[in-house]
């Protein structure tokens, strides 16, 4: 239930709403996501870091890039957060 309640906070915003519609067409750094969504990388780096704590996303270190994708999805919530995301690109496309 607790970790259901960190997830539901974490799509409370839409910024980070938006990272995960940009997440879910690829894997992009952070450097991509700030450019997208115009904002300064210090904020972009603090939304991102409410996601990976939610579990909703996953990042890998390459030299000094930082690269941020979709995890799977582990629990029911997860798994219908990322069937919306992929209906929402869907429609968006």
């Amino acid at each position: 239930m607790e970790k259901d309640l960190t997830v539901l906070k974490a799509l409370s915003d839409e910024t980070r709403l938006r990272t995960l519609l940009l997440l879910s067409r690829r894997e992009l750094c952070v450097c991509e996501i700030v450019a997208v969504l115009d904002m300064p990388q210090g904020k972009v780096s603090r939304h991102l870091s409410v996601l990976r704590h939610a579990g909703l996303v996953v990042d890998r270190r390459e030299g000094l890039w930082i690269y941020y994708s979709l995890r799977s999805p582990e629990t029911p919530l997860t798994r219908m957060v990322t069937d919306s995301l992929s209906a929402a690109r869907k429609n968006l496309s």
